[in-house]
């Protein structure tokens, strides 16, 4: 195996489409690809991979990888109220992640061991955008998930 990262990558997008709260049922996208949000959904972009790499014996090597990922969620209209409820919806769906991966900090497995899947940082913003000539807010929620794998 090169790298965990596609396996990895591809792995946790299908574990978090399939989480209860994040399927595309409760109106959320995960995705691996950027491109603009549904008004009044929420999505998950699980972006950019960074690595690094460390001898683990026997022809192995550590790789420590880096995930950076955003949470964007756009409602419809404009304020303060509004702006809170696209907050309150992004902190939701990393609330969700949270914890269907510390149920199952592996992601069906699909990270390759001996570690596990961990949130290790986040940032969040909010800000006025237009939408097909509509007034909306949305919050970013950006954040990182890490794992390390014997390759």
């Amino acid at each position: 195996m090169g790298s965990s990262v596609p396996q990895g990558k591809t792995g946790l997008r299908q574990f978090l489409q399939t989480t209860e709260g994040l399927r595309p049922a409760d109106k959320v996208t995960v995705t691996a690809r950027a491109g603009e949000p549904v008004p009044a959904t929420r999505t998950v972009i699980l972006g950019r991979a960074t690595t690094t790499e460390a001898p683990a014996g026997l022809d192995r090597r550590a790789e420590t990888v880096t995930l950076s990922c955003v949470i964007l969620a756009t409602k419809i209209g404009s304020g303060e109220t509004v702006s809170d409820q696209a907050r309150d919806d992004a902190y939701a769906v990393m609330d969700l992640i949270r914890a269907a991966l510390k149920a199952d900090p592996t992601a069906a497995g699909t990270v390759p061991g001996p570690g596990h899947i961990d949130v290790v940082s986040s940032d969040s913003q909010e800000m006025p955008v237009s939408w097909d000539g509509q007034a909306a807010e949305r919050s970013e929620l950006e954040f990182q998930l890490s794992w390390v794998s014997h390759i």
